[in-house]
């Protein structure tokens, strides 16, 4: 049995189960929240579900998505960085991985121009200028900036951020089954997924993939986008397993599915597969 130790103000040290402790902090808790008001126990609420996890897959420097990698141990792995915008995350990848190889999916001309000039001179990257989803043909692409984090397949609306995505560009667009058939790729060791709300539509897109167990760890970002896409992270547990949520600590197991999850905030999901 494992225990956590909590010192005391005597320098003594009590040992409770984890389910002790976690009792005696609901105690606490229950104790204190009736004297806060409304706004600071929002805070206490953000807080926690932020150390868990949601809420807390902004900036990739900040954001521990890199705590994936502990689960590749092939030292020659396979990236799929779709949504690569300029490369960030292939970067973090290819420093672990040196003897790795991404391919990264980019759609949006500037941002392709821009990931050209930080890859096109590296033999281990692929780019590539579509987008990915789960149909073969055209697409078009709204943003808000000619460079911008937000560019998606969906029309936003940020009407409460003071935001407007009406800048269009049409774009290619094609099913993972369709390209990784075309190029011989077996396998794939980690798809990172951060399309702005159409993850789920990638991964519709991939069904000959996920059915025959060709890919090992798929990362998906679910917030703000899935609002606009009409998407529930209730749709990914029926779709995938063993899902996790990356925290500051690493990745934490969520299932099974409950209905607090549904955190319409930017956070990083990730489901362990093949493995």
């Amino acid at each position: 049995m494992s225990y956590d130790t909590v010192g005391t103000s005597t320098g003594k040290c009590l040992n409770f189960t984890k389910t002790q402790f976690d009792r005696a902090i609901g105690r606490i808790l229950r104790a204190a929240l009736p004297h806060l008001t409304f706004h600071a126990k929002m805070r206490l609420a953000d807080t926690i579900m932020q150390d868990c996890g949601f809420g807390a897959g902004g900036e990739i420097g900040h954001s521990n998505e890199q705590a994936v990698f502990k689960s590749i141990e092939r030292e020659t792995p396979i990236l799929f960085d779709i949504g690569a915008h300029f490369g960030e995350y292939t970067s973090i990848f290819l420093a672990q991985f040196k003897y790795g190889n991404a391919y990264c999916f980019e759609p949006v001309g500037s941002h392709y121009k821009l990931l050209q000039q930080q890859w096109q001179a590296d033999s281990r990257v692929r780019l590539l200028q579509f987008a990915l989803s789960n149909f073969d043909g055209e697409a078009v692409i709204y943003r808000d900036a000619p460079v911008s984090g937000l560019a998606s397949l969906y029309r936003r609306r940020l009407d409460h951020f003071s935001l407007s995505m009406d800048i269009e560009e049409r774009v290619k667009a094609t099913t993972l089954d369709k390209f990784t058939d075309q190029n011989d790729i077996r396998y794939i060791d980690l798809l990172k997924l951060d399309v702005e709300g159409h993850e789920l539509n990638v991964l519709e897109g991939a069904t000959k993939l996920l059915s025959s167990n060709r890919i090992g760890i798929i990362q998906f970002e679910f917030g703000g986008c899935n609002l606009d896409s009409r998407t529930n992270l209730q749709d990914f547990y029926y779709l995938l397993a063993d899902i996790h949520v990356v925290t500051r600590y690493g990745l934490e197991r969520t299932e099974p599915y409950s209905e607090i999850y549904e955190q319409y905030r930017c956070t990083n999901f990730v489901a362990l597969r093949g493995l």
